[in-house]
């Protein structure tokens, strides 16, 4: 069983995605934002973050960034709801920048699975 850190300030996102996950048999810890994120690093062993890119405060390409400084190995799926070129902009910035899966909202159960079965095989 893995630890995933979700994310993302949207509160039904980040339930939703607990949930599939969690039909997967991991543990789901949430934050809604990304210094809260980061900050739950410091307590626990994760395994894998579901990040959002647009979120207040500090937006999810430097939460990727701050979190790739301390933990380079830890494998990042960046999430957006963006609409257009600027989507798969911050989707490819969110690449470049460490994050190793990019997709867009909404997220789905297949989604999902294919970034655990990706990213824990």
């Amino acid at each position: 069983m893995a630890t995933i850190l979700v994310i993302d300030d949207d509160n039904f996102m980040r339930k939703a995605m607990r949930l599939m996950i969690e039909e997967h048999g991991h543990s789901v810890i949430e934050a809604d934002t990304g210094i809260k994120g980061e900050h739950a690093l410091e307590f626990s062993k994760v395994d894998i973050i579901f990040t959002d890119i647009f979120m207040p405060e500090q937006d999810g390409i430097q939460t990727i960034i701050n979190i790739k400084k301390i933990m380079p190995d830890i494998p990042i799926v960046a999430i957006t709801s963006a609409h257009s070129e600027s989507m798969t902009c911050h989707l490819k910035q969110a690449k470049l920048l460490g994050a190793s899966i990019a997709y867009c909202k909404p997220i789905t159960a297949e989604n999902i699975h294919h970034a655990l079965f990706t990213l824990l095989s």
